[in-house]
């Protein structure tokens, strides 16, 4: 067969004459994506991938049905071709709908199959809808009526218009999906004879109770306040989730549980080691954050400045609150939006917002900030407190400055910074901080084996941390000591600043492999990687695959030649054969071996 020349992206090549120009484009080095499996179905390949542009032609070409002839010029990757391709790749996912997640589940943290529920209730099944949903959020009423709607934001709906309502036919599947006149509950297992106790009666303690009773385990529920509900009864108004059908809810959940004891907290009534006495084979601590964050200004313990929470909490608690005629709200979420709405229903003649960004960047709901300023609250953008002023130890006003926005911040939004010589006050007899919450340190007293991440929250890892005997050793470095000299301690991973501890911990014997940017001169460890902070690895992770994924994390820095070397050494480090044929099953096995020990 003759040959002849054609011309792909500026580069002119031979082809044979009449062949399939996407066979002669790859032979040469040119790499046009394509779906295409069988020969046969060249002319009808529809995939849309192969497309390019080709001089003289109407349109765009499939490349997998066009034919070489001499002077033919092709162009690969214009802007046309690829918005082609892009939409052809997005009708193919369209179509396989029994395979790709939508967005929309994607989206939400409970991974609850969106589609499927509101197909039901398109179709009239609305007890299947609930049931589906059961199967992930026990609490579909209560749910959908607070839902932050991470699912609504990225419904493809919203391409044409506006979002499916999800959060409401969600609510609506939770209100009328009943059986019998009852909430659907699906058929316990068999009892297991094992005991769990859930620290925490609010949304993660009820929701780990539910699906550990439906697991066949016994459950006994520990909660601090005198009702279960955690934040969604103390915290969330009654106008957004009414309480009665909260307690409808959970009262499904406590059915299945063995006990329930109120008004028993954690670091007062009991202990984890207490709970261990009593025979519990495992323990679900979900005690939330209950600690406001302080703005640490001056003038903050003066009557009439409340936190977000103790205001909310107090006022569903039904106790007795003397809302001031000006309120001032500072803060941009949820809660500082249900302080300020809370405020105005009970009584406040004027109440302002004070947030140090923009309207946009607030992250309370859209529906809710459009219904706060329905409701009359004014909006003080791009503020910032500095203080707080008084007499008599009473709040009479909120020291203020303006702010600008800069450069963008870690989190991509532009910082805000103050503008010099901008200061001002605003009058008010109320101060309402809401600027965010931590866990209260004093429900952990007694538990010492629980341990703190660098954010002060309960460490995800901790399940790891009691098999290896790994605890936060700046904090706990003579217990970590003795447990090395007494041998209870077989392997020692020392990670980030903690390589900066004492050496003595390095001269027991103890297996030992140090990562971290700051390596100490005097350690004697059996592998030292320069590797980065783990803490600057993402987050926490309770299972191998996500400690595997932390050690890659941490062992970034390092690469090529060097990178495998190091690795090997790390696995021979615990005796270990190594046989393996990727980095990937190397650090698998050098984090299985951690385990173990």
């Amino acid at each position: 067969m003759s040959k002849v020349k054609i011309t792909i992206d500026g580069k002119e090549i031979l082809a044979e004459k009449d062949s399939i120009l996407l066979e002669a484009a790859r032979e040469n080095g040119f790499n046009i994506p394509s779906f295409c499996h069988d020969p046969r179905l060249k002319p009808f390949g529809a995939c849309r991938q192969c497309l390019v542009e080709i001089e003289g032609a109407r349109g765009l070409v499939q490349a997998c049905g066009a034919k070489v002839s001499e002077g033919m010029v092709v162009r690969t990757n214009t802007d046309k071709v690829m918005g082609v391709r892009r939409l052809g790749l997005e009708l193919l996912l369209a179509e396989h709908n029994g395979d790709c997640v939508g967005p929309c589940q994607l989206a939400c943290p409970a991974e609850v199959d969106i589609q499927g529920f509101v197909a039901h209730i398109a179709n009239g099944h609305i007890q299947e809808a609930a049931k589906l949903i059961r199967e992930k959020i026990p609490l579909p009423s209560s749910v959908g009526r607070v839902c932050p709607g991470f699912c609504e934001k990225e419904c493809r709906r919203n391409l044409v218009d506006d979002p499916v309502s999800i959060c409401a036919l969600k609510r609506f599947a939770g209100d009328f999906g009943n059986v019998d006149g009852r909430p659907y509950v699906p058929p316990v297992k068999k009892d297991t004879g094992k005991q769990v106790a859930v620290i925490g009666g609010g949304p993660a303690g009820l929701a780990a109770a539910y699906y550990l009773a439906l697991a066949g385990h016994r459950v006994s529920i520990f909660e601090a306040a005198p009702q279960l509900g955690g934040m969604m009864r103390y915290g969330i108004p009654e106008y957004r989730l009414p309480k009665a059908i909260l307690d409808r809810e959970i009262e499904v959940i406590t059915d299945l549980c063995r006990n329930v004891f109120l008004n028993k907290a954690l670091g007062r009534d009991f202990s984890l080691q207490g709970l261990k006495q009593m025979g519990f084979d495992a323990v679900f601590i979900g005690i939330g954050s209950w600690a406001n964050q302080s703005l640490q200004l001056p003038g903050e313990d003066l009557t009439g400045v409340y936190s977000g929470i103790q205001f909310l909490r107090e006022v569903a608690s039904r106790q007795p609150i003397k809302v001031g005629n000006k309120v001032v709200v500072i803060g941009g979420g949820n809660v500082a939006m249900d302080a300020a709405r809370t405020s105005i229903r009970l009584g406040a003649k004027e109440v302002t917002v004070v947030y140090r960004r923009t309207q946009e960047q607030m992250p309370a709901n859209h529906h809710e900030i459009a219904q706060a300023l329905e409701e009359g609250i004014k909006f003080q953008m791009l503020t910032a407190p500095v203080g707080f002023v008084g007499e008599q130890g009473s709040v009479t006003s909120l020291k203020c400055i303006k702010m600008q926005l800069g450069e963008p911040d870690a989190s991509g939004r532009r910082r805000p910074v103050p503008v010099e010589g901008s200061e001002f006050e605003i009058p008010t007899d109320m101060v309402i901080i809401a600027i965010g919450q931590k866990l209260d340190k004093n429900s952990l007293l007694g538990s010492e084996e629980i341990v703190l991440n660098r954010r002060g929250n309960i460490d995800g890892n901790i399940q790891y941390q009691f098999k290896l005997g790994i605890k936060n050793a700046e904090s706990d470095y003579q217990v970590l000591l003795n447990e090395i000299n007494d041998g209870s301690i077989k392997g020692l991973l020392v990670v980030g600043d903690s390589a900066g501890l004492d050496s003595q911990l390095f001269k027991h014997g103890v297996k030992t492999v140090v990562i971290s940017p700051y390596l100490p001169k005097d350690i004697n460890a059996d592998v030292i990687l320069p590797g980065a902070m783990y803490a600057e690895t993402n987050g926490s992770v309770t299972n191998v695959e996500g400690k595997v994924q932390r050690l890659q994390a941490a062992l970034r820095p390092l690469a090529g030649k060097e990178n495998w070397e190091i690795l090997i050494e790390l696995a021979q480090a615990f005796s270990k054969q190594v046989n393996y044929s990727n980095q990937e099953e190397i650090y698998k096995e050098v984090l299985n071996q951690f385990l173990k020990r």
